[in-house]
């Protein structure tokens, strides 16, 4: 006999399933009971979960990120007195988060830009209520990081948006061009990026 499943892992399994359908069919497309099929469970499941297609909408969409940025939070990495001076341990933690959210927006950037772009009556509150608190969160945890090794002025804000914003296009790219992202290879170029820019030290470009 299966185990039943717990309403977390249900919530998690329909959302997963509402993805799909949401990216095949769109929004006005899709059904709940397409969404319903596609998690093996009837349509009644779906509501008493989420109690319109909307919402399984909005939560199915932002789900990914919340995990990534959970993930991430609940690191022993990223725990307080964790980094050194080098910057080692920040640049190998900042390349698994940038896997891990680019993983996530290669599964929901056409959904994410379809939320933050596709209604403008909606959109503002979508992103202050769904995504402003995942980027505060994400600011928070370089801030925690910050006193514990050695790196120029910069803004935590920024950065954090910066980490959306990269992923997000990155993906969105991808999938308009018919790429397979190859997630270990581009998190490592990207997190290159963001911790250390483009241009050499200038000790090396005089070399």
């Amino acid at each position: 006999m299966s185990k039943r499943m717990t309403g977390k892992d249900r919530r998690l399994q329909i959302a997963a399933a509402a993805r799909a359908v949401f990216i095949e069919k769109g929004f006005n497309g899709a059904r709940t009971r397409d969404i319903a099929d596609a998690a093996g469970i009837n349509e009644a499941l779906v509501y008493r979960h989420f109690h319109s297609k909307r919402n399984l909408f909005e939560v199915a969409v932002v789900e990914p990120l919340e995990q990534a940025i959970s993930d991430l939070a609940n690191s022993e990495d990223a725990k307080i007195g964790q980094f050194d001076e080098s910057g080692e341990l920040i640049a190998s933690l900042t390349e698994r988060h940038t896997r891990n959210m680019l993983a996530a927006m290669e599964e929901i950037a056409p959904l994410l830009g379809l939320l933050l772009f596709g209604n403008s009556s909606t959109s503002g509150e979508y992103f202050r209520e769904r995504v402003e608190p995942l980027i505060v969160a994400n600011q928070s945890i370089i801030e925690r990081s910050m006193p514990y090794w050695s790196h120029v002025n910069f803004d935590s804000r920024l950065a954090s948006e910066m980490g959306f914003a990269i992923t997000f296009f990155r993906a969105t790219v991808a999938r308009l061009s018919g790429q397979k992202l190859d997630l270990d290879t581009e998190a490592a170029a990207l997190a290159k990026i963001i911790m250390y820019g483009l241009a050499l030290p200038a000790t090396e470009a005089k070399s």
